[in-house]
C-alpha cells in the first residue's frame, strides 16, 4: 500500500449528485451504473464523460468522486459525468467477454439518449478493469483516453493458470500486444500505472512498449504500493488529471 495521500484528497471539491441507472446490454442482466454529475451540470448540458470500472470500489476506496470533484473545482479538468459501473459477475464480465464489450456499447448509446455528450469519451479501471477498459478503448472510434492501473495482462505462464478465464485473459492480452484488438487509429491516448512490486508489472511494461511500437502515445509511469486501491489512488495523478485535459 502507498503511503502518500494525494494533495487532492483533501483540496476544496465541488459537490455532485449520483443517479442510479439499469443500462441495455446483450447479457442477462442489465448493466448497473450510478452516473455522478457536479452540482448544477444538467442532462441537457452537454458534457464529457468518463466510464469508471469498478466504479463503486473507486468511490469506497479511491475517493474518486473527491478526485473528480476536487479537478473541477480547480478548473484543470471541465465538468464532467463519471459513470461508476458495478459488475454483478466480475470475473467472468472482466474478463475480456465479448458479451460484455457488446454490452457497453448498448450502454453508451443508452447514455448519449439520456444525457448531452460532448468530446472523446475516457474509460479506467484497475486490474481486470484496467484490461477491460483497454479493450473497450481499442474498439470503439469515440474513446479519446484510457487509464489502465495495474491492468491484468497475463502471460502463458503466470500464476493464475488455474483460474476459469485465464486462457482468455492471456488471448486478449497477446492480442493487444501484437495490434490485433484496435482499429486503424493513433489518436487514442493511453496512461497506465503499475507497481513495481507486481508479479504483472513486466507484461504491463511489455504491453505499454507494444503499444507504443503500433503508434499510441502511451503515458507510463512505474509507480510504488501494491495492488490496491489506496495505491491506485495515489498513482492517479498527475499521470490521468493531465491526460484528460489535454484529451477535453
Amino acid at each position: 500500500m502507498s503511503g502518500r495521500s494525494p494533495s487532492w484528497l483533501t483540496a476544496p471539491a465541488v459537490s455532485g449528485r449520483r443517479t442510479p441507472l439499469q443500462l441495455p446490454s446483450a447479457l442477462t442482466h442489465p448493466l448497473p451504473v450510478e452516473v455522478w454529475a457536479p452540482k448544477g451540470l444538467r442532462a441537457q448540458t452537454p458534457a464529457p464523460l468518463l466510464w469508471c470500472h469498478d466504479g463503486s470500489a473507486y468511490v469506497e476506496q479511491a475517493n474518486v468522486l473527491q478526485w473528480a470533484g476536487a479537478h473541477i473545482k480547480d478548473g484543470s479538468l471541465p465538468p464532467f459525468r463519471l459513470v461508476l459501473a458495478s459488475p454483478v459477475h466480475r470475473m467472468q464480465w472482466y474478463s475480456g467477454s465479448p458479451l460484455y464489450l457488446r454490452s457497453v456499447d448498448r450502454a453508451v448509446d443508452a447514455l448519449r439518449d439520456r444525457y448531452a455528450i460532448e468530446r472523446p469519451l475516457a474509460f479506467m479501471g484497475a486490474s481486470l478493469g484496467g484490461l477491460t477498459s483497454m479493450l473497450v478503448a481499442l474498439r470503439r472510434p469515440d474513446v479519446g483516453a484510457v487509464l489502465s492501473q495495474s491492468g491484468s495482462f497475463f502471460w502463458r505462464q503466470g500464476p493464475e493458470v488455474e483460474w476459469r478465464w485465464f486462457d482468455r485473459v492471456v488471448r486478449h492480452a497477446d492480442a493487444i500486444k501484437a495490434g490485433e484488438r484496435r482499429r486503424a487509429r493513433t489518436d487514442l491516448r493511453v496512461a497506465m500505472t503499475c507497481s513495481r512490486r507486481e508479479g504483472n508489472f513486466e507484461n504491463n511494461k511489455a504491453v505499454q512498449a507494444a503499444l507504443r511500437s503500433q503508434g499510441l502515445r502511451v503515458d507510463w509511469r512505474a509507480v510504488g504500493g501494491g495492488h490496491d486501491y489506496p495505491s491506485w489512488r495515489s498513482a492517479l495523478d498527475p499521470i490521468w488529471s493531465n491526460l484528460l485535459a489535454e484529451t477535453w
